[in-house]
């Protein structure tokens, strides 16, 4: 921490948290592929061929959060995946992801489109020089919830899911959509934090989480 920082805000524990900065082993580890690379506290993703996976989750997944910290390498990207949970071929999936329904907005991806809004939502700016928040909730009774900077992102919607992941049978993914990578499903940016929640943050919760990567990066 800096000296003079503020004190790191009390965050809700994650069922995984991937840091790309300390050192330490994540509970859920990652392969990366094409030009990925994890350098200077962040994954480096080119956009081209770089993204990263884990293997089957042990947990099942029905209520969730996804939220990360990213920087983008431009803002006229459309369609590539942030941060994504789906079966093991890519075929059902839900994603924070960037312009894919919409130019410079953030959405909840999902197989064709099955969860998505497409409601505008406003459009990011930022992101091209610092990381920005963005979250996502999944309740329950099918209500999508997504944040920016630990603020509510739009209006929040209701869905015909949510869709369970069930254990072993599920994975996540940073930087492509789903599944291989094709088309615009790749991501060119970074990423410098990552949690996954296996329930829905509730929008306090997500206020005190959005500022952990900003009390603990020097």
């Amino acid at each position: 921490l800096k000296s003079g920082q503020a004190t790191p805000p009390t965050a809700p524990a994650a069922l995984a948290e991937w840091d790309f900065e300390s050192g330490a082993a994540p509970a859920i580890p990652l392969t990366l592929h094409g030009g990925a690379k994890i350098s200077e506290g962040a994954l480096h993703l080119n956009g081209r061929d770089a993204w990263a996976s884990s293997g089957p989750l042990a947990a099942t997944l029905k209520a969730r959060t996804l939220e990360a910290w990213v920087s983008l390498a431009n803002l006229d990207q459309t369609g590539g995946g942030v941060f994504t949970v789906q079966d093991l071929e890519g075929d059902v999936f839900d994603a924070i992801v960037f312009a894919e329904n919409g130019p410079r907005q953030w959405l909840a991806g999902s197989n064709n489109f099955a969860r998505t809004n497409p409601s505008p939502r406003p459009k990011e700016s930022d992101a091209v020089n610092r990381p920005v928040h963005v979250a996502i909730t999944w309740s329950d009774d099918g209500t999508i919830r997504l944040f920016r900077d630990g603020a509510p992102y739009g209006q929040p919607y209701k869905s015909n899911g949510p869709v369970t992941f069930a254990a072993g049978e599920s994975m996540v993914q940073f930087g492509c959509r789903h599944g291989q990578p094709s088309g615009n499903r790749l991501l060119a940016g970074a990423i410098h934090r990552a949690r996954l929640y296996d329930r829905a943050l509730t929008p306090d919760e997500i206020t005190r989480t959005a500022a952990l990567e900003a009390a603990f990066v020097p």
